[in-house]
């Protein structure tokens, strides 16, 4: 947003931008669910906003700044890049009922949003050819054609890159910290749910079956592993550990060695995970299965409903919860060892287990 004649209230702008979602203030970054930057200081003419609230999300970065321009009396350039494929930037002048377009690159998923018009900028810019050569040029990242428009438009190339994780107080930003409130759980208990397409079960390597709690936070988890793979005794499960974040992000438990399957290759890895000592039981339908808990284990509530969308996105790779485990075969090779159940129960309520189940890769 660029600054004019209006004083600009950094502040009232961050809670503004807040007050939509189910967020909360807080002092601590650590404990921050969303972040709102806004900076760095005495820059001028234009001034960064920089927040999860509305990054990756075009349609509500450009529907805040026209919001801004109208506030404030200003001009205001939503800046969004789709995978350093297509840059796009829309200057929006409410005062004189500006809406313009300008992009490098190519969408990278059908139809670009709109069409770029370069020559509706020359009220705004010194030279309009200029811009368009900038903005036809190739390049390897969208985003690098920020650096030729850096004396166009007036606007630091690092101001127009720069994103929530790299603006902070250290680079002269002012910056407000959030939580997601609880409500979104309506006080449902721990529910896990295996996590789409997560899961890598097979021989000779450590797989992964993936998982997510949907509700609140506790503390306690068990796993089992059954199916028609264990009962007939073609498959053992010699060792299990559950692989968790903490909400700074932070894997817990302690160091443990495992080999992984990456593109064809068995590598040796050093992971953070939870030890599971796994036994034999019988369950009540008379199925043989391997079961052991991880009782220090602590699910984090989960709340992505209502953020925003890049920050739902991002708490949901950040919290999915892993099995890791080695299974031994027992049948002969060529001989399919039947399915197997990997489930992850919520101590204090075990009726929120979740569930995935696979054939065996080889």
């Amino acid at each position: 947003m660029k600054n004019g004649s209006l004083p600009i209230d950094p502040e009232k702008i961050a809670e503004k931008l807040a007050a939509e979602y189910r967020l909360k203030r807080t002092e601590s970054r650590d404990d921050a669910d969303v972040t709102v930057a806004i900076g760095p200081e005495n820059a001028d003419p234009w001034i960064t906003i920089v927040s999860e609230i509305f990054d990756e999300d075009l349609e509500k970065s450009c529907s805040i700044a026209k919001a801004l321009s109208e506030e404030y009396r200003t001009e205001a350039i939503a800046i969004s890049c789709f995978d350093s494929d297509y840059l796009c930037l829309n200057l929006l002048d409410a005062q004189n009922n500006v809406d313009v377009w300008a992009a490098c690159g190519c969408f990278p998923e059908g139809k670009a949003p709109r069409r770029s018009n370069i020559a509706a900028w020359k009220v705004y810019i010194p030279d309009v050819e200029a811009m368009r050569r900038v903005m036809r040029e190739r390049y390897d990242f969208a985003e690098e054609c920020l650096g030729g428009l850096e004396e166009i438009l007036l606007l630091p190339e690092a101001q127009g890159q720069v994103c929530v994780d790299f603006a902070g107080p250290e680079q002269g930003y002012r910056c407000w910290y959030y939580t997601a409130e609880t409500a979104g759980t309506g006080g449902t208990p721990t529910t896990i749910r295996p996590a789409s397409y997560s899961r890598n079960i097979g021989f000779d390597w450590y797989s992964y079956a993936g998982f997510h709690n949907i509700a609140a936070a506790s503390r306690g988890a068990g796993v089992l592993f059954s199916g028609k793979a264990v009962t007939s005794g073609n498959v053992d499960i010699r060792e299990a550990w559950i692989e968790i974040k903490d909400k700074r992000g932070k894997l817990t438990g302690v160091p443990i060695e495992w080999k992984y399957k990456y593109q064809g290759r068995i590598e040796n890895r050093i992971c953070t995970g939870n030890p599971v000592e796994l036994k034999k039981v019988t369950l009540s339908d008379g199925e043989q299965g391997f079961y052991g808990e991880a009782p220090d284990v602590r699910f984090l509530e989960t709340n992505w409903d209502g953020l925003p969308m890049s920050k739902a996105r991002r708490i949901y790779y950040d919290r999915e919860i892993l099995i890791r485990f080695y299974a031994i075969r027992k049948c002969p090779e060529g001989v399919s060892p039947g399915s197997l159940k990997v489930t992850l129960i919520p101590l204090q309520n075990p009726e929120g287990r979740g569930t995935h189940e696979a054939e065996f890769r080889d």
